[in-house]
């Protein structure tokens, strides 16, 4: 039981370094990961925003004009308009912040799915890993559907161990909405 301790500790002190390495100047103009991509989804929460918003009416004007069309269902942006709505002003962190959380989250589960196939320990280096990859870090930190998907990915591959660990229609019901749901943030996932 005291190695269980052992890991559940070096675990959670992982997870939190992890979101702690990504909530660093998280609001700070980020130009370092897909910037294109990143401006692309401010813009149409943005518009979103604004439609709504006590702005001059030129601003909601341009804020409309400029917002482009959606690629797939706005999953980031309704959280990110959720937080401008509720800390009343546009702020990137709020969804920067959700997409770290979801990547330290799918940690968690890469753990739980690594445990059933390896020794604890090594499913600690795995987790590591995948916490502290420079790109990694990078990637969790955008504002994009990315990190998202590739937290309920990583859930859908955990959902998949555990239901063949002992089947079950509960277990499978589980895996099936993990996986709809990261096909859902993106349809990319169907190839994965």
């Amino acid at each position: 039981m005291k190695r269980l301790g052992w890991i559940n500790l070096v675990l959670i002190a992982l997870m939190a370094v992890g979101f702690a390495a990504r909530a660093y100047q998280i609001g700070s103009i980020s130009n370092q990961f897909h910037t294109t991509r990143q401006f692309y989804t401010a813009q149409m929460v943005r518009g979103d925003y604004y439609a709504n918003a006590d702005v001059p009416e030129w601003r909601r004007a341009v804020a409309l004009a400029n917002q482009p069309l959606g690629l797939e269902p706005p999953v980031i942006q309704t959280v990110a308009l959720v937080g401008y709505k509720l800390v009343g002003s546009e702020q990137l962190w709020i969804p920067r912040t959700f997409s770290a959380l979801m990547w330290v989250i799918g940690g968690f589960f890469l753990f739980l799915a690594a445990r059933k196939i390896m020794r604890p320990e090594a499913a600690l280096i795995t987790v590591a890993f995948y916490l502290f990859t420079p790109y990694g870090i990078a990637a969790s930190r955008s504002f994009q559907a990315n990190p998202t998907m590739i937290a309920l990915s990583v859930i859908t591959y955990f959902a998949i161990l555990h239901y063949f660990e002992q089947p079950s229609k509960k277990r499978l019901l589980w895996a099936i909405l993990s996986a709809a749901s990261a096909n859902v943030v993106m349809i990319y996932t169907v190839f994965t």
